[in-house]
């Protein structure tokens, strides 16, 4: 079974039969509430405030309507010129030092692989580009020499490979968002709830990542 997490809170698809068996609906998101739980895992997450970017970084008509973002310029690479970054780096340079620093723990060293899940050609070109600059130019303080001793590749899957990771971060990624991203309308109907299981599996203390910060 394939999880999409909204079409199960919302009974679309695949699980539309859930909406007229509530009963069923319960034992079935019970079970996955239990597997969350029970499942030894740490994960973190960045997010972008589309709200906050265009603030910060859009252009604007005179009649105050969005015409475009401005370029974002950044420090993402120490010895590298300014280039046109989308949203894609802005947010895989994060998750990159996170596991990266996941990885190096002194006490448990590892390497590891990044998988993302597949979304188009376009998107996954993007990606792998951003993925690509990184790994060979290094990110914050990290040297790409360290960077690529540590983190092996990225690897796209399609949603239909039912990969288990990609599994687990479409059931924690909802109910994470709503639980820490201010400003917007919370639900309160989530079927793993944040602030009880999945609080404590994030791996900083500090919370998720929120682009622009």
């Amino acid at each position: 079974m394939i999880f999409h997490y909204v079409d199960v809170l919302n009974n679309k698809e695949e699980f539309s039969d859930l909406a007229v068996n509530k009963s069923k609906k319960k034992a079935f998101t019970d079970s996955l509430n239990s597997l969350i739980g029970s499942t030894e895992f740490k994960y973190d997450c960045v997010f972008i405030d589309k709200h906050e970017l265009i603030k910060k970084y859009g252009i604007f008509d005179k009649s105050g309507k969005v015409i475009k973002i401005a370029k974002i310029g950044s420090n993402l690479f120490p010895c590298s010129p300014v280039l046109d970054y989308n949203l894609y780096l802005l947010c895989l340079r994060k998750i990159i030092e996170s596991f990266f620093s996941f990885l190096s723990n002194k006490k448990y060293p590892a390497r590891g692989i990044l998988v993302a899940e597949a979304r188009g050609e376009r998107e996954d070109t993007e990606l792998r580009e951003a993925f690509r600059k990184i790994y060979y130019n290094g990110v914050s303080k990290i040297k790409p020499t360290d960077l690529r001793g540590i983190i092996l590749d990225l690897l796209i899957v399609p949603k239909k490979q039912n990969y288990i990771g990609t599994q687990l971060a479409d059931l924690v990624l909802y109910p994470t968002y709503d639980g820490t991203i201010p400003n917007h309308n919370v639900r309160n109907d989530h079927f793993i709830p944040f602030d009880r299981i999945l609080k404590k599996k994030l791996f900083s203390k500090k919370g998720v990542t929120l682009i622009p910060s």
